[in-house]
């Protein structure tokens, strides 16, 4: 006779064998070929997100720590704007895989433009400003700006930071 609650399963070598019963909450798992399934606990389930928003001068360059996170992100959505104009981009990405669709007002009147940046914003042909996430790190990210030419004014950043 065996015992109420408990599951046959099989060894390795074909012998039957009982899998003990769990206790109220926890589910029957696999551990792979060759080992018996047991019961576990259900893993913490749920996506951790963050949003905030930053700015910074387009006529500059260099590394920024963006910390208050509380987690480190795995994937970061942004929505790059220069504040009074109509130049924005809307990207995603994590350290050294980003990407953005820019619409482009300035450069050439109401087009869309890609970029392998997180935020690209172009003034004109030769003047424009880029971010991409440098790091992922415990409590943020940290974001290198570029720029090319002489693009002014003040970039406005909001992102949601997921885990």
């Amino acid at each position: 006779p065996g015992t109420d609650g408990n599951i046959i399963s099989y060894d390795a070598s074909g012998n039957p064998v009982a899998i003990a019963t769990g206790t109220d909450g926890q589910v029957l798992t696999s551990a792979g070929a060759g080992a018996p399934p047991l019961f576990e606990a259900l893993p913490a389930a749920g996506l951790t997100s963050y949003i905030n928003t930053f700015t910074y001068d387009q006529s500059t360059t260099g590394s920024v720590a963006v910390t208050g996170v509380g987690f480190t992100p795995t994937l970061i959505i942004a929505h790059t704007v220069q504040n009074g104009t109509m130049e924005a981009s809307i990207g995603f990405g994590n350290a050294g895989n980003e990407h953005a669709l820019r619409f482009d007002h300035n450069d050439t009147a109401d087009t869309l433009g890609y970029s392998d940046f997180i935020g690209q914003l172009i003034q004109s042909g030769t003047a424009y400003s880029q971010w991409a996430i440098a790091s992922l790190d415990a409590d943020g990210f940290t974001y290198a700006k570029t720029k090319n030419s002489t693009p002014t004014g003040t970039v406005r950043v909001l992102y949601l930071a997921l885990k």
